[in-house]
């Protein structure tokens, strides 16, 4: 039975070969690398840190060149390329790879992430944008919500021996988006804060290398082993968060009451069915805890690392705000924290390659054809450690981002800084996320300054040590804190 099941799936996957070979119009970039007859490069991108091979296929072929991923060509773009994909020429390479995972862990597409730039896509955006500017953008309230999470999140932070924030810092995050999105604050043993630190951690497993295959032959998650319940069990999360979060909204609404970002969407919605609103709160939640809860744990293992860059960042916090707690428009006044946020964003790169885009139809980049249809694969990591853009780009240097009198630069001097992408697809929480980082660091300064856990032995945090995941992972690390 077994022989029969793998003779199958390789007869399938030959014709797709076939069929793709020699009936698809071809890109003319440069590459692909070297590699594996049939499979091409498969083997190469599963590699958990194929953001360094990306940088190092660069400097072979340019910073527009293409791979052989077994049935198709996927074109990567590097270096101010990039600013053309996803600003310059956005509406030409605005689609989404149309994948088997994308496609089941979003119900069919029925998310702002995963979906092509259709009417329903730009209905969700709107609506989406809508409910964040009249519940979740407005600095006032969200400084509200984020210092009250903040200083209880802070409160753990007061222990006489090392400790790892991580927990700490995602239950943080969680709780503001619970409050930002539905207007009720929830403690961490919530069932519904559990189910969205549940989805979250599947998540990135469900988009790992290690389930690439599924892209292929999706039915091979109907067969019992180790990988496929993963994956399964990261689909099982994401709906119960899903329909718990519209169930408590549509009582809210059902109410007129309307408390957070999901009540204002339900409210106004009367375009998209009750599957599109339930794809909404999976991009705003999942999105919007996952990224942040990493950002901040690297700030954190930063300024351990660079005693020097916490000394300035407290002096100036001690300059400004003395005793008095941060609000995001002190954000003006103190540049230095503005530019090590900016710099720990672009040393990390946790989103490195940014999620694929689609061709939505043929173009012509840098002199080469690309046909309609071909992946593009916006190399954020390589940007972000470019030295055409950043000189010495594995030095961690907060003044990169400051001109001769101390200020942060234009944001036109920094556009090839991308942490939440750019251009029609940018993340929709990136004001939210700022806001949160701002907000925490500040705080977290002002209160204690970080020690290592033992003399001598930083964090380390190198990004080039990182675990590639639909967000960069570093290793775990404990710190010790004094109070100021």
């Amino acid at each position: 039975m077994l022989f029969e099941i793998v003779a199958f799936c390789a007869s399938i996957l030959l014709v797709i070969y076939a069929f793709n070979k020699y009936s698809r119009k071809k890109c003319t970039a440069p590459g692909p690398p070297h590699g594996l007859p049939i499979l091409g490069n498969l083997l190469q991108v599963f590699d958990k840190q194929v953001f360094l091979k990306l940088c190092d296929w660069q400097k072979e072929f340019g910073d527009v060149y293409k791979l052989n991923l077994f049935t198709e060509e996927v074109v990567v773009v590097n270096g101010d390329a990039i600013y053309d994909v996803l600003v310059t020429s956005g509406d030409d390479y605005g689609g989404r790879v149309q994948a088997a995972r994308n496609k089941i862990y979003s119900n069919g597409f029925r998310s702002i992430g995963f979906r092509h730039p259709d009417k329903e896509w730009k209905t969700m955006r709107r609506i989406a944008q809508k409910g964040l500017k009249q519940y979740g953008e407005g600095v006032a309230n969200i400084e509200r919500i984020s210092m009250e999470e903040i200083r209880e999140c802070l409160d753990k932070f007061d222990k006489t021996e090392p400790f790892d924030p991580y927990d700490a810092i995602n239950d943080m995050v969680i709780g503001i988006i619970i409050i930002v999105s539905m207007g009720v604050k929830l403690g961490a043993d919530d069932p519904l804060h559990q189910k969205i630190k549940r989805a979250e951690k599947l998540f990135p497993l469900a988009f790992g290398v290690d389930l690439s295959y599924l892209d292929v032959v999706p039915w091979l998650r109907n067969l019992p082993n180790k990988a496929t319940k993963v994956f399964n069990d990261a689909i099982e999360a994401a709906r119960e968060m899903e329909s718990e979060i519209f169930q408590r909204s549509m009582s809210n609404v059902e109410k007129s009451k309307i408390d957070g970002v999901f009540d204002a969407i339900n409210s106004n919605n009367e375009y998209l069915d009750k599957s599109f609103i339930k794809g909404m709160t999976n991009d705003i939640t999942i999105a919007g805890t996952m990224t942040t809860t990493a950002q901040i744990k690297s700030m954190i293992a930063l300024t351990v690392d660079y005693p020097k860059v916490q000394q300035k960042l407290q002096d100036e916090i001690e300059t400004v705000l003395g005793q008095r707690l941060p609000t995001y428009e002190d954000r003006r006044s103190m540049p230095y924290m503005e530019a090590f946020i900016l710099e720990s964003m672009r040393y990390m790169s946790e989103a490195a390659v940014a999620i694929p885009h689609e061709t939505l139809k043929d173009v012509t980049m840098r002199g080469y054809f690309i046909p309609k249809g071909t992946q593009i694969w916006p190399n954020l990591y390589g940007l972000h450690h470019d030295e055409r853009f950043f000189p010495d780009p594995y030095a961690f240097k907060p003044e990169r981002f400051l001109d001769s009198k101390g200020e942060v630069i234009p944001a036109d001097e920094r556009k090839y800084l991308m942490p939440f992408g750019a251009g029609k697809r940018v993340c929709i929480g990136e004001q939210l996320a700022r806001i949160r980082m701002f907000l925490f660091m500040t705080t977290l300064l002002q209160r204690y300054t970080l020690c290592p856990e033992r003399e001598g032995c930083p964090p380390n945090y190198d990004s080039r040590k990182s675990v590639l995941g639909i967000v960069m992972q570093m290793h775990p690390y404990k710190i010790k804190t004094v109070k100021r």
